[in-house]
């Protein structure tokens, strides 16, 4: 979806979304929809009418960054949606998400320092690049699964096996999809964000019952309950730092959450603590004497 187009879909949510009783305006007669109609929100911007209209329609205008925050404003967007408007329209500085994870000696080295707990490095499209085997083995094995099949979002959505593991599977998803669609404004026309995009819609009612809803988030840090094939329920939480500045890659960290999981990460180690202690994508990429190292330290 071009960026005009996804504009356009996103105001017409937005403004669905928005009751007028809530945006403060007084209703009177009859309405066919409970949001609000495009000239209240131009109202409320302070734009025109037929202006705002070729914005919801896709029409090649151009809004000022002030107008953009203005009709945000009237919108009652949060701060993720208002980033992702102002991405759509093109103001902030658009992150590299077409570039692949760069995995450097240290990365390696944190992953294995963070043992027992689980650690893996996944480009903006969800790709693993790299894990610990505490997160090697935290759903399934993810080595037995294909590498060009390792993507997170696909194994979400897609794998009964894996979805069934983690608790509270529809707040996951949502946060999922909204993180999707908040990183997928910074390139939405991208072949290879349409590729992913198209596959989830076609093989997975769930991601395009949530895709429809037009949610917008860039979480970084929440619980996630997950039952581990090992050693049972596992409550662990995610925090996830950015490989770079401008980079769509993250570093996504799991600690435990409470002290049973505490000593079930550490079990879970122990278990498989004859495998090599980091798995990473493009192996020979990587200093060789780094990750000799780390398969000799298992």
């Amino acid at each position: 979806m071009e960026a005009r187009q996804a504009l356009g879909a996103f105001l017409r949510s937005r403004r669905d979304r928005l009751s007028p009783a809530a945006a403060g305006i007084v209703s009177t007669g009859r309405r066919r929809a409970p949001g609000l109609r495009r000239e209240e929100v131009a109202q409320l911007a302070g734009v025109g009418v037929t202006w705002y209209t070729w914005l919801e329609q896709g029409r090649d205008v151009h809004p000022s960054e002030s107008v953009t925050r203005a009709i945000g404003r009237a919108l009652q967007l949060d701060c993720d949606e208002t980033a992702y408007l102002l991405a759509l329209t093109g103001y902030p500085r658009r992150l590299d998400l077409l570039a692949r994870a760069e995995i450097l000696p240290g990365h390696l080295e944190l992953l294995e320092r963070m043992l027992p707990n689980p650690v893996c490095i996944h480009d903006a499209r969800f790709d693993f690049y790299a894990y610990n085997r505490s997160y090697r083995f935290l759903v399934s094995d993810l080595n037995a699964i294909p590498e060009a099949d390792r993507n997170y979002a696909s194994l979400f959505f897609t794998d009964d096996g894996w979805r069934s593991r983690f608790g509270d599977r529809d707040t996951l998803g949502q946060s999922l999809v909204g993180r999707i669609r908040s990183r997928i404004a910074h390139q939405p026309g991208d072949p290879s964000w349409q590729e992913l995009i198209t596959s989830l819609r076609d093989r997975s009612t769930e991601f395009r019952r949530i895709w429809q809803g037009q949610i917008v988030t860039d979480v970084q840090e929440m619980i996630k309950v997950i039952d581990n094939p090992l050693v049972g329920e596992l409550r662990l939480e995610l925090s996830r730092l950015p490989l770079g500045e401008t980079s769509g890659s993250r570093i996504g960290m799991l600690t435990a959450a409470d002290p049973q999981t505490t000593d079930r990460l550490a079990e879970l180690d122990r278990l498989v603590g004859d495998e090599p202690a980091v798995w990473v994508r493009d192996a020979e990429a990587v200093d060789p004497a780094t990750t000799e190292r780390l398969d000799r330290s298992a």
